[in-house]
């Protein structure tokens, strides 16, 4: 994402006008992980908007499948739940212009 913000020139000569920022949570011992911190995500939203570009903010849970990742599918959903809704109050609060629940790589 770093690299692509710092091409935003040559981004916007290719019509691209979105970028998305996507949280990646795995697990480790049944408890999620999120690969970079918070922080980290928010400064991507804030400078894309600084870019001018809207954003697209879509959390991923280890890629979708809970066999995968070795919990019960009860957990697997209870965690994405929770993880989106707190997503969802930070792209309210940076005024992110798409926000899906759900990464699904189709």
């Amino acid at each position: 994402m770093d690299m692509i913000l710092s091409e935003s020139k040559n981004l916007r000569k290719l019509g691209v006008n979105t970028v998305s920022v996507v949280p990646h949570y795995d697990y480790e011992n049944g408890k999620t992980v999120l690969r970079d911190s918070i922080e980290s995500h928010i400064n991507r939203i804030v400078r894309a908007k600084q870019e001018g570009f809207a954003v697209m903010l879509v959390p991923d849970f280890a890629g979708g499948d809970s066999k995968k990742i070795g919990v019960p599918l009860e957990q697997f959903l209870s965690d994405a739940r929770n993880i989106s809704l707190d997503w969802a109050l930070i792209a309210e609060e940076y005024n992110v212009e798409y926000f899906a629940t759900f990464y699904n790589a189709i």
